[in-house]
């Protein structure tokens, strides 16, 4: 019979600890019965169907014999020395030396069922969490049930505070997923498993439960967007050069800062122009539409647009390298930009100055020059990245604009040999470009059918819809491009787009916004580096690191001490502290580079042997980094502001 102190119990726990999935359960009423076999193992009997047909112990206990009932594991490919950064290279190095030293030797794919991550696709009654938890020792389990009739039935069968009491005890967590959607399963499972650990991706289990069209689709949909869980990470080495090129950038006073104007509305219309192969047949509108709008380019998109002529009134910068530096000053010879403003994140190139003497420096909250040098949240740009055009919507949204058009943002391509316009500098003969991870990837489009995507581009259409989801608030937003469908933004063809005459002089109202921007004052500046503080804390954050193994060395294999380090080190919304963002990015680059060889010892009785290694060639990389840490940012900050201010004297 159905236990009502066991669901008053379990809802109480899901409206305190998964208050989402407990509100979508509270007055929640059911169309399905528990039903029980001569045992007294419930099943659900839901519009005249059974989920189990059987007990539900006795359906987890039925023997395997259609390929879904197996578990399907995320497999990486082994870490390539060339691919890493010097600090990782140097400790995969040392320690795969020692294991083949020592005789060791590895399979390709994984030889034990332990999984820092357990996928489970469908909750059902429950009877078959903790026996997965116990099979995998996972510490981080993600339950997945697009049907609430189930869910809501597991409420009077299954202990689920019992679960939460083990998971708190044993250092495990998990989250709970009510959705029917295989797209947005994946989008939030990835979430999780990146902000829960990163590091072990790899090896992470997707276990069925029961064959439902949404949970069999929602597996290979997981699989493809394995590299996203990976991405965003920066090595410590381009954490110092976020760092020295904003200390670069805004040293001397100068420069101004992007404040939100979260109650002011814009009176200018954004055009967000993307360098996307419709581009090309939309730029007569866009020249038409110029001079009644803030017209923004997006990275590589000023080129085509001057060779149009149109220029912007804006143009996005987002990488720190100098490649665009130098590529950009290159192919706009001829052009006069300095009447531009150039809207940078605060970590590009310092050299940008002699191009454009007009800049506003906007932060990344995810970098950590954000809380070093950072003015507040309202200094940030949230969903800036990857792309110029993230940034570029990110803007249009903190000036205020109430209409926001996209001219050329296409994420996608229809054919895969003009994903660009033909005047970018992808098509130069000099820079000729190819996307190297291919266009594997499929997207609706913006006026039908479908279009190719991948990885990155995928990334950066699933940031553009989660920045308008965060940012509604009046704001209207179309997209005139014939790309990917952007959710949020109403499909329009360019040449429908009409808009009024500004009210008062385009320009005028252009530089009244962009001077109306704070200059980041040079005590400021002084105030926010501390005379250099972060030098001391990059050491201690390293003793940390090492003090962290040193507790769990002898018992590594229990992953331990990875909650612990996650703890720190993951990507949680609380804002890490300067010293751990740099150094996040290689140590967990570290870390998956030595679970990854662990979880394919081909001699499995030596697991502890290679643990203990793997411990002290851990403990000897954060003591180099907390070594080299300072000296070499020392040294970067000096040329960058060299740098900086020769352009400023040629400018």
């Amino acid at each position: 019979m159905a236990d009502m102190s066991l669901f008053e119990r379990n809802l109480a726990l899901l409206q305190s600890t998964q208050p989402n999935v407990g509100r979508l359960l509270s007055g929640y009423v059911p169309q399905s019965q528990l039903v029980y076999d001569e045992d007294g193992e419930p099943d659900v009997e839901f519009r005249g169907m059974r989920l189990y047909g059987m007990g539900a112990e006795k359906y987890v206990r039925r023997p395997k014999t259609e390929p879904w009932q197996y578990p399907h594991r995320f497999t990486l490919g082994p870490p390539q020395v060339e691919r890493l950064d010097p600090q990782t290279g140097d400790f995969m190095k040392r320690y795969l030396r020692r294991a083949v030293d020592a005789g060791m030797t590895f399979k390709t794919l994984q030889t034990t069922q332990t999984a820092y991550h357990l996928v489970v696709l469908g909750i059902g009654l429950g009877a078959h969490i903790n026996g997965l938890i116990d099979l995998h020792q996972s510490r981080h389990v993600a339950l997945v049930e697009p049907n609430v009739e189930f869910l809501y039935q597991s409420l009077f069968v299954f202990d689920w505070t019992a679960l939460a009491e083990r998971c708190a005890a044993e250092g495990r967590a998990f989250n709970i997923v009510v959705s029917d959607s295989p797209d947005e399963i994946s989008l939030i499972v990835r979430t999780m498993i990146k902000n829960a650990n990163a590091a072990s991706v790899d090896g992470t289990v997707v276990q069925v439960h029961y064959p439902s069209p949404t949970l069999l689709a929602t597996g290979p949909e997981l699989d493809k967007q394995i590299g996203l869980m990976l991405s965003g990470f920066g090595f410590m080495e381009d954490e110092f050069h976020m760092i020295s090129n904003t200390y670069a950038n805004l040293e001397d006073g100068t420069a101004r800062v992007l404040k939100w104007r979260r109650d002011e509305a814009y009176p200018l219309p954004v055009l967000v122009v993307g360098s996307g192969g419709s581009f090309d047949e939309s730029v007569e509108d866009i020249r038409r539409l110029s001079d009644r709008a803030l017209v923004v380019s997006c990275g590589t998109a000023l080129r085509p647009m001057l060779m149009a002529g149109i220029k912007p009134d804006v143009h996005i910068e987002l990488e720190r390298d100098d490649v665009r530096y130098d590529i950009l000053s290159e192919l706009i010879q001829g052009f006069d930009v300095r009447d531009i403003w150039l809207v940078g994140s605060s970590t590009v190139w310092p050299e940008f100055r002699r191009m454009f003497p007009k800049r506003l420096y906007y932060f990344r909250p995810a970098l950590s020059a954000f809380p070093l040098f950072g003015l507040g949240p309202d200094s940030g740009l949230h969903q800036a990245s990857p792309t110029v055009t993230n940034a570029a919507l990110c803007f249009a949204q903190a000036i205020g604009a109430r209409q926001i058009y996209f001219f050329g943002v296409d994420m996608s391509t229809r054919d895969p040999n003009r994903h660009h316009s033909r005047n970018s500098w992808q098509y130069t003969q000099a820079h000729e470009y190819v996307y190297r991870g291919g266009w594997d990837l499929e997207l609706p489009g913006n006026f039908g059918g479908t279009v190719l995507t991948n990885d990155v581009l995928l990334w950066a259409h699933d940031e553009l819809e989660m920045a308008i989801r965060a940012v509604p608030g009046g704001r209207k937003y179309f997209n005139c491009s014939d790309g990917a469908r952007i959710a949020g933004a109403l499909p329009k063809l360019p040449k429908s787009v009409q808009l009024p005459e500004p009210g008062r002089p385009k320009k005028q109202l252009v530089e009244q916004l962009m001077t109306s921007f704070p200059l980041y004052a040079a005590d400021v500046f002084q105030e926010r580096w501390r005379d250099g503080a972060l030098y001391r804390d990059l050491e201690e954050a390293a003793v940390e690191l090492i003090d962290v193994i040193e507790r769990h060395r002898d018992h590594l294999l229990d992953l331990s001490y990875l909650v612990e380090l996650m703890a720190d080190y993951s990507v949680v919304t609380r804002q890490l502290p300067v010293e751990k963002l740099v150094l996040r990015g290689t140590v967990l680059m570290i870390l998956m580079c030595g679970e990854y060889f662990l979880s394919r010892l081909e001699q499995i009785g030596r697991r502890e042997e290679l643990a203990r290694i793997m411990g002290e060639e851990f403990i000897r990389s954060f003591e180099e980094m907390g070594a080299q840490a300072c000296d070499d940012l020392r040294a970067m900050i000096e040329e960058r502001v060299t740098l900086s201010r020769r352009a400023a004297e040629d400018a």
